[in-house]
């Protein structure tokens, strides 16, 4: 990843204050303007957040739905465990054929629970540990 210079910070911090304002297009060299869908210039003003903040910031794009493996990786857990989370109804999931699909934003949801969850048990056993005296 690229690393941004006070001057790349200057640039990205003055084509934020020109892109909040709304629709947005940007006119090309030869003259020839380009509407730019609200997604996509809500997508550059993060962009341009991270970059005029000297932080770096990468572009991905991301399906609507994700196979079971792929929600496998995304959650550190083997693919059976993605498949028995949704037959008890823990992740949402539709059939396509013989294949399960995962809607990304139920996963990231899950995701987002489970790390919640993980910290709070992390949390409960420091205390438990500092109040028997075990943890310094």
């Amino acid at each position: 990843m690229a690393t941004t210079t006070h001057d790349d910070r200057a640039l990205a911090a003055d084509a934020l204050s020109r892109l909040q304002r709304r629709p947005c297009q940007f006119t090309l060299a030869n003259g020839q303007v380009v509407r730019i869908p609200t997604a996509a210039a809500d997508g550059l003003v993060n962009l341009l957040e991270a970059l005029a903040a000297g932080e770096t910031a990468t572009v991905v794009r991301s399906p609507q739905e994700v196979t079971t493996q792929q929600a496998a990786d995304l959650l550190n857990v083997s693919r059976t465990t993605v498949i028995r989370l949704i037959d008890n109804g823990e992740l949402p999931a539709r059939m396509a054929g013989t294949h399960r699909r995962i809607p990304l934003a139920n996963l990231l949801s899950f995701r987002d629970a489970m790390i919640t969850r993980r910290r709070k048990a992390l949390d409960d056993m420091v205390a438990e540990a500092e109040a028997l005296g075990l943890y310094d």
